[in-house]
C-alpha cells in the first residue's frame, strides 16, 4: 500500500507560555492550576473571537492557528491587554505573564496537530519575546502594520536557536504613548523557551523539523560557532535496503537527540553530504561535523562515527560498532548506537566539553558568548581546566554572561559553584558564600527540573553548614538526574563528609549495609553507595568529586591501593589536595618514599609545615571530625609540626 502523501497549508501560529510556571508550581500548584484555568478562559475567548484554533497545549504553553495574520496579532494584543488589566485586581503572587511568537509559515498536518518550520519559529520567537511582550517575524508585520492597533520596533535580525537563516523580528509595542523604545535581549538560551510541544510532535512524527537545513540551499554565514554541529547523512555504499534505513534512521535520531538532551547545542541535520567536507564550515558556520558510514557484511553491520574539527577536517573522536543485523531488531540496534554516540559525545564521555575547553584555554575567556562561557565553567568544575585563575576567569565570564541574558539558568548554575570556590579552595572569606548562595537559588528558581542547580545549591549549603538543605537538594538531584555522574559523583562527596561523623563512624569498615544513611551522618552511603555508582556512570572519569571521596573513603580503612586507583590517573599534579590524598595513600599502601616527597609538595604548594594550617584546609571541608583524627598522627611523620 502506498504511502499517504504528507498534507502541508500555509497558517499563521501563535505561540505562547507562561513565564516562571515551574516555580509558581512547585510554590502553590492548586493556586497555579487555578489562575492558569482564568488566564485560558481569556485565551480562548479572544482566540474565539478570531477565527482561531488551539492546536496544542502543554500545561502552560499554548499553540494557536489562525488563517489571518491580522486575526492572529488582534488576538494576541487583546489577551496581553487583558491579562495585564487581570492582574491588576489580584494579589502579586498570583500575577500571569505570558511571552508570544507569531509566525506565518508552511507547516504539516498530522490531524488536528500541526508541525514545521512555521510552528518552529513561532516558538523561536516566543522564545526571545519580553515578558507580557509579542514578537513577530517580518512576514507577519509586512501584512499586519498599519492594520492592527500597535506600532512596531524593528529588532533587526535575530539569530533563533536550530532555524537555518536569521529572522528579521519586530516587537509589537503595546503602549506606543510611552514613547520609549524596548530592546530585545542579545539571546535567550534559557530552558524557559520551551517546545514541549514541538518536541514531542518531532519524536511522534520521526521527523526532524528542529535543525533541519538543506545543503545545497545554505546561506554563507558570517562566524563559525563553538555549539553548532552539522550532522551529515551517513553513507551506506553497499546500497542494501536494511544498510540504507538504518543509516537514515541513524542520521535522522543523532540530530534528534542531541537537539533534545544539549539545550545549547544548535544541530544542523543535512540531507545532503558535499564532496568536499571543508565546505561544511563556510556554508553553516558548524565548529563540527558528525559523519560516519554503515556497512553490512551478511547479519553483520558496521557503524563508523567521527566526530570532526571542521576547521582542519581532522577527527577529535571516533567509534566503530560491530552488531549482528536483523530485520526484527533494527530500531533496537539503532536506538542503542544513537544512545551510545549522544552519550559520548554530551553525556558523561563529555567529548564536545573536553575538546571546547582545549579551545578556550588556548583563545583566552574575554568576548566569550555565554554558551562558550557555560562550557569553560564546566570544564573547570569537571577537572578539565583547574587552578584559581582559570576559576577567576570563569566567574568573569559567567557575571558577564548573566548580565546579557538574566534568565540563562546554567550559566547562573556554574556562577554559584565557582563562586563558592573562591571561598571553599583559593581562601576567600566566608561572606562569599552568600553570593554563590544566591546565584544556586536563582539557577533553581529559573529551572527547578535542572538536577544539577540542586546539586550546586547542595555544594553552597555544605560549606555554610546546612545539612538539611545539602541533603534534600543531593536528593532531589539524584532523583531529576539518576543517570548523572556529576551529581552522583558531587552527592557522594557531600552525603559522605557532611554532617556530624566520626571517626568510629568513617572507619567501620565492616558495617553491615544500611549503617550511617541516615540522620547527620551519611558516610557509608556517600562512600559505598553514591561514589561507586558514580564511578560506573562517570565513563570519561571526568568528575573528581568520587575520586577524591573514594580515595578518602579507602584510605581511613587502610586499602591505600585501591585509594591509588582512585587519584592517580587524575594527575592534579599543582592541586594540594591531590597530593595530600596521594601521600596518604601511598602512607597506607606502605610506600614512605613517595609519600614523603607527596608531603613535601603539599607543603611547598601551601607555604608551610604548620599543621595547623593544614588543619584549617580540612575544618573547611568539614573533615575535622571522622577523617582528621586518622591522618593527623600519620601528617606528624612527614614534617609537619
Amino acid at each position: 500500500m502506498a504511502e499517504a502523501k504528507q498534507q502541508r497549508k500555509l497558517s499563521t501560529i501563535l505561540a505562547m507560555d507562561v513565564i516562571n510556571y515551574t516555580a509558581k508550581m512547585g510554590a502553590d500548584e492548586v493556586g497555579t492550576l487555578k489562575q492558569l484555568a482564568e488566564c485560558r478562559k481569556i485565551i480562548e475567548k479572544s482566540v474565539e473571537e478570531q477565527a482561531g484554533r488551539i492546536f496544542n497545549t502543554a500545561g502552560d504553553a499554548f499553540m494557536v492557528e489562525f488563517a489571518s495574520p491580522v486575526g492572529a496579532v488582534s488576538a494576541a494584543i487583546s489577551i496581553q491587554k487583558q491579562i495585564k488589566q487581570r492582574n491588576q485586581t489580584i494579589q502579586k503572587n498570583d500575577h500571569f505573564e505570558f511571552r508570544m511568537g507569531i509566525n506565518m509559515g508552511d507547516v504539516i498536518i498530522d490531524g488536528d496537530n500541526l508541525f514545521g518550520d512555521g510552528v518552529n519559529v513561532a516558538a523561536r520567537l516566543e522564545g526571545i519575546s519580553p515578558p507580557s511582550g509579542i514578537c513577530i517575524s517580518e512576514m507577519i508585520h509586512s501584512v499586519v502594520d498599519g492594520k492592527v492597533e500597535a506600532e512596531f520596533v524593528d529588532q533587526g535580525l535575530q539569530t533563533l536557536k536550530n532555524v537555518e537563516k536569521p529572522i528579521r523580528a519586530f516587537y509589537v509595542d503595546l503602549d506606543p504613548s510611552s514613547g520609549k523604545t524596548r530592546k530585545f535581549k542579545p539571546f535567550n538560551q534559557s530552558r524557559q523557551s520551551k517546545l514541549k510541544f514541538v518536541v514531542a510532535g518531532l519524536v511522534g512524527l520521526g521527523i526532524i523539523a528542529i535543525g533541519y537545513l538543506q545543503f545545497s540551499g545554505l546561506g554563507k554565514q558570517k562566524d563559525t560557532e563553538f555549539n553548532r554541529i552539522a550532522v551529515l547523512p551517513l553513507d551506506s555504499p553497499g546500497g542494501g535496503s536494511e544498510e540504507q534505513s538504518l543509516a537514515v534512521g541513524l542520521s535522522q535520531d543523532l540530530g534528534n537527540n542531541l537537539t533534545r538532551v544539549a539545550n545549547d547545542l544548535a544541530i544542523i541535520t543535512l540531507n545532503q553530504k558535499p564532496e568536499d567536507l571543508s565546505e561544511v564550515r563556510g556554508s553553516t558556520g558548524a565548529n563540527y561535523i558528525l559523519n560516519g558510514s554503515v556497512r553490512t557484511s551478511g547479519e553483520n553491520v558496521r557503524v563508523s562515527i567521527a566526530l570532526i574539527d571542521a576547521a582542519d577536517i581532522s577527527s577529535i573522536w571516533a567509534k566503530s560498532y560491530d552488531r549482528k543485523m536483523e530485520g526484527s531488531n533494527i530500531f533496537l540496534l539503532q536506538d542503542e548506537i544513537v544512545g551510545d554516540i549522544v552519550k559520548q559525545l554530551v553525556g558523561s564521555g563529555a567529548v564536545l566539553t573536553k575538546d571546547l575547553n582545549k579551545r578556550v584555554a588556548k583563545r583566552g575567556t574575554d568576548n566569550l558568548t555565554a554558551y562558550e562561557c557555560v562550557n569553560f565553567a564546566r570544564g573547570v568544575a569537571i577537572g578539565g581546566v583547574s587552578g584559581a585563575e582559570d576559576n577567576d576567569k570563569a566567574i568573569k565570564c559567567l557575571s558577564e554572561a548573566v548580565k546579557l541574558d538574566p534568565s540563562y539558568a546554567d550559566a547562573w548554575r556554574w556562577f554559584g559553584l565557582t563562586t563558592s570556590w573562591l571561598y571553599s579552595t583559593y581562601g576567600a572569606d566566608k561572606s562569599v558564600l552568600t553570593d554563590a548562595a544566591d546565584y544556586a537559588a536563582k539557577a533553581v528558581s529559573l529551572d527547578p527540573g535542572d538536577g544539577e542547580a540542586y546539586s550546586v545549591q547542595a555544594e553552597v549549603a555544605y560549606y555554610n553548614g546546612d545539612w538539611e538543605t545539602m541533603y534534600s537538594s543531593v536528593d532531589k538531584a539524584i532523583e531529576l538526574l539518576p543517570g548523572n555522574p556529576f551529581v552522583h559523583g558531587q552527592g557522594a562527596w557531600l552525603t559522605a563528609v557532611g554532617g556530624d561523623c566520626t571517626t568510629e563512624q568513617s572507619t567501620d569498615k565492616d558495617a553491615k549495609p544500611g549503617t550511617y544513611v541516615t540522620g547527620n551522618c551519611r558516610w557509608q552511603k556517600g562512600c559505598w553507595d553514591l561514589a561507586l555508582k558514580a564511578v560506573e556512570l562517570d565513563v570519561g572519569n571526568l568528575v573528581p568529586y568520587k575520586n577524591y571521596l573514594l580515595c578518602n573513603c579507602y584510605n581511613v580503612i587502610g586499602e591505600g591501593e585501591k585509594a591509588l586507583e582512585m587519584l592517580l590517573p587524575l594527575q592534579h599534579t599543582s592541586f594540594h589536595w591531590w597530593h595530600i590524598q596521594v601521600g596518604m595513600a601511598y602512607h597506607m599502601a606502605g610506600n614512605e618514599e613517595k609519600a614523603r616527597f607527596h608531603a613535601k609538595k603539599t607543603q611547598e604548594i601551601l607555604g608551610t609545615t604548620n599543621i595547623d594550617d593544614l588543619f584549617g584546609h580540612f575544618k573547611i571541608w568539614n573533615m575535622q571530625n571522622q577523617i582528621w583524627p586518622v591522618y593527623e598522627p600519620i601528617f606528624k611523620t612527614y614534617g609537619w609540626i
